[in-house]
């Protein structure tokens, strides 16, 4: 089944109450809560009544979406036990991490070789209480494009390492179906957004490039979340979501 939601940190300035509140409004089933301000890593009272909250509601917390930035801490195990904790709270099945803070084009084998080093050890932790790690798929980081993401996952050669995907900027619809082809058993969930280059756009803007995406994606159960909304819009948001249910449902 295909299920839409929410990254809560496209409305950075609610309340936990007030994302609640508006996916509940929006009929969506899911919320990906942000671990840099809604649910800090760490913060288990804060996890705890966010879930609350989302059951009550039948909101589901799929993945919680951390920001953990793999080769910029101290004792990033300690760090990652935080990123677990809060996780395990929220009922999540995979945490979403950052491959790094260097482009493919910008890093060299020893660093290369140091994320993936501290990856398995992530995923080794993880997989304790049965967690999977999803990268971000963006740039700035080793998961920029679709060749070097895949020589990452098989360099941590774990069974809980995965991707998520979402459309590069820039690119042009089939560029982008050729990335999600070269992924595809590796991707968890999808963050969906239109851009037309640096500019949002709405989701119906973008509707004919997101057929062809699903016509690839939609043959394993994922959830779609809907972020970077056009103007921070509220009103925008509801109509995307409106339109990512319709694609969901065809």
């Amino acid at each position: 089944m295909l299920q839409g939601g929410l990254v809560s940190i496209s409305f950075r300035d609610l309340t936990t109450d007030e994302v609640i509140k508006l996916v509940n409004k929006s009929k969506l089933a899911a919320i990906e809560w942000g671990g840099d301000i809604h649910v800090p890593h760490g913060n288990i009272s804060i996890a705890k009544d966010v879930y609350k909250k989302c059951k009550e509601h039948n909101i589901v917390c799929p993945s919680y979406g951390s920001y953990y930035k793999v080769g910029t801490y101290e004792n990033p195990m300690e760090e990652f036990k935080k990123v677990i904790n809060c996780a395990l709270e929220l009922h999540s099945n995979t945490i979403r991490i950052w491959a790094g803070i260097k482009g493919t084009k910008d890093s060299n084998n020893v660093y290369f070789n140091k994320v993936v080093m501290e990856c398995q050890k992530l995923c080794d932790l993880a997989s304790e209480v049965n967690l999977t790690i999803s990268f971000e798929y963006h740039s700035n980081t080793l998961t920029d494009n679709a060749s070097d993401t895949k020589k990452i996952l098989k360099s941590i050669n774990r069974k809980n390492i995965y991707t998520y995907w979402q459309p590069s900027v820039g690119k042009t619809i089939n560029e982008n179906c050729d990335d999600i082809n070269k992924l595809i058993g590796n991707i968890t969930n999808v963050h969906v957004f239109h851009w037309d280059i640096r500019k949002r756009l709405s989701l119906q803007e973008g509707i004919k490039a997101w057929e062809k995406y699903l016509s690839i994606l939609c043959n394993s159960n994922r959830y779609y979340l809907l972020e970077f909304i056009k103007d921070n819009d509220i009103n925008q948001y509801i109509k995307d979501s409106k339109t990512l249910k319709d694609l969901l449902n065809e």
